[in-house]
């Protein structure tokens, strides 16, 4: 074999850690919240629901929306969104 077939399966399963130690590391430092934007509007931070209520969490960046369209098929399932 290759000298570098070695190395090839080296970063493949350093990468399949990386991505593992990544899901761990969200589970525990992130955090999911739910952002209503209407259409034209931005905002900087999001509501994260709790069982005594919620509160909003400030976010470091704006999301703004500039616009969204969605297409639906006749049962009313979505077709495309752009």
């Amino acid at each position: 074999r290759a000298p570098w077939a070695r190395l090839g399966y080296f970063l493949a399963h350093l990468a399949v850690l990386v991505l593992a130690i990544g899901g761990v590391l969200t589970g525990f430092m992130g955090f999911r919240g739910v952002l209503h934007l209407p259409d034209g509007e931005g905002l900087n931070a999001v509501w994260v629901p709790q069982t005594d209520g919620g509160y909003a969490r400030a976010l470091p960046f704006m999301i703004e929306n500039n616009g969204f369209t969605l297409t639906t098929f006749p049962d009313g399932t979505p077709s495309s969104f752009t």
